[in-house]
């Protein structure tokens, strides 16, 4: 079983914010490998970051898309996409 936790993160600062919301627009299938879709609204997108994990059964939770870069774009209209299939049993 796989689930995701997102959190919002201020460029300025290494703190969560809470945002008006945070929903997925589209969540992958189980299995798949398409990228999980989703729509922020309540901040700024130029000063924010999508900060995405997924725990696997058995072996904890990993940043997504990579530890090395852990944070998704929020576009101008509040949208963001995650790949979150970067590793080898990710689907």
């Amino acid at each position: 079983m796989c689930c995701a936790v997102v959190s919002i993160l201020g460029a300025g600062a290494l703190r969560a914010q809470a945002a008006d919301s945070v929903v997925f627009t589209s969540v992958p299938p189980y299995g798949s490998q398409s990228n999980l879709f989703g729509k922020v609204s309540g901040v700024n997108p130029v000063n924010y970051r999508v900060a995405v994990a997924i725990y696997l059964d058995g072996l904890g939770w990993f940043s997504k898309p990579t530890c090395a870069t852990p944070l998704s774009t929020i576009a101008a209209d509040g949208t963001w996409t995650t790949d979150i299939t970067t590793g080898g049993i990710d689907s």
